[in-house]
């Protein structure tokens, strides 16, 4: 496991420069009419490696070695970094730049120690935490004081300036959040609490990959006649209403709602995420437009982050009374053998607490549905592409 992990946070940096390229190669080589509508297709992109990449990789653990799952990304790498090559032409004049490992540094270990506590605050003592916390405040601290001396800093401060890139990344950070809540926790509801199928889950989970490119693609075609604000806020009421069916969420509901609530999901953010970008993209200059763009995609993951870390959080207490056995009680309830062979008793208590857990982590959405409301208004009423 520790190898894995290492070697997950080598593919991690690769992948996050992979992902910020992309977008960053759309806005300097296309207009931003142009950008919303690539936008639509980058999100079917996405909707396809959602839906053919689990596929394929259950093929692969079932047949063949579980480790082929990695190699597999070899080849299909290859042929992207031929296609690249061979089509992207641009011209560049080099400055020259350092990069900002320092800052780099300081920001990881803050938001680390950060996502440590929120995941581990249940077993950890008061005295424990707020040392933790505090830590993580002066690493924080020290990457805000030393991104204001460095010459080409990760965050320059003049970005944080400008409202839209500001709306950008508070945006993220609750899109990041929702998308964890609406999926990884969704998938957790349905095989825990509801007893279904993995399958069912997978399907589930996977509506609103399905879903994103509609929304996307629909809203593309509305931002060359609306607004920035008009077309986001299509996508909020959306947005709210696949919210409040998973805060509405119970064991008697059905496998279709669990499906139908992160499908209206996916539709929602469709609309709003790529609005957002081009939008952010559109309000700097093209020496800013790489880092305004890495700085709204990073802020999704760190929200994503944050997510998990608060989510877990609160269903490691919900199960507070099942942490004797290290947590190997959720494993139980996940897995239909072993749940099979657990006392009735035990388990209608585990799953009831798992129940209220997960209604806690609904009810946060609520709230991050405001917090995306809020970040909408950051867009001015009448800018348009």
């Amino acid at each position: 496991m520790d190898m894995l992990i290492a070697f997950r946070v080598v593919q991690g940096i690769g992948a996050g420069a992979l992902v910020t390229l992309a977008q960053t190669i759309i806005g300097d080589h296309y207009e931003p009419v142009e950008r919303a509508r690539l936008q639509g297709y980058i999100s079917g992109a996405w909707a396809i490696g959602a839906i053919l990449g689990p596929l394929l990789g259950s093929i692969i653990v079932t047949h063949v070695s579980w480790a082929w799952v990695f190699w597999v990304n070899v080849p299909v790498g290859c042929a992207a970094a031929v296609m690249i090559i061979a089509a992207l032409h641009e011209t560049v004049e080099p400055h020259q730049r350092r990069i900002d490992y320092a800052g780099s540094a300081l920001m990881a270990a803050g938001t680390g120690v950060l996502m440590f506590v929120l995941i581990q605050a249940s077993a950890l003592g008061m005295l424990t935490i707020l040392v933790l916390t505090a830590t993580s405040v002066a690493l924080l601290t020290c990457f805000a004081m030393h991104e204001a001396r460095t010459p080409d800093p990760i965050l320059p401060h003049g970005l944080l300036t400008n409202r839209i890139i500001v709306g950008g990344i508070v945006l993220g950070v609750a899109v990041g959040s929702v998308l964890m809540g609406s999926t990884v926790f969704l998938s957790l509801y349905i095989q825990g609490v509801m007893g279904l199928s993995a399958m069912i889950a997978g399907i589930a989970v996977g509506a609103s990959s399905v879903s994103w490119p509609l929304g996307s693609f629909i809203g593309g075609r509305l931002l060359g006649r609306i607004s920035y604000r008009a077309t986001t806020f299509v996508g909020l009421p959306l947005l709210a209403i696949g919210v409040l069916m998973l805060i509405a969420l119970t064991p008697t509901r059905g496998a279709l709602w669990t499906g139908v609530a992160p499908m209206i999901i996916g539709i929602g953010l469709g609309f709003i995420v790529p609005t957002f970008l081009v939008a952010v993209q559109a309000s700097v200059g093209w020496e800013k437009r790489g880092i305004a763009t890495s700085t709204t995609v990073f802020s999704r993951i760190v929200g994503q982050a944050i997510g998990a870390a608060v989510f877990g959080g609160l269903l490691n207490a919900a199960v507070s009374s099942h942490a004797i056995d290290n947590g190997e009680a959720i494993n139980r309830v996940l897995s239909p053998t072993l749940r099979a062979t657990m006392p009735p008793a035990e388990l209608n208590l585990l799953v009831q607490e798992i129940a209220t857990g997960l209604h806690h982590v609904y009810l946060i959405l609520g709230v991050l549905v405001l917090v995306v409301f809020c970040a909408t208004l950051a867009l001015p009423a009448r800018l348009r592409v």
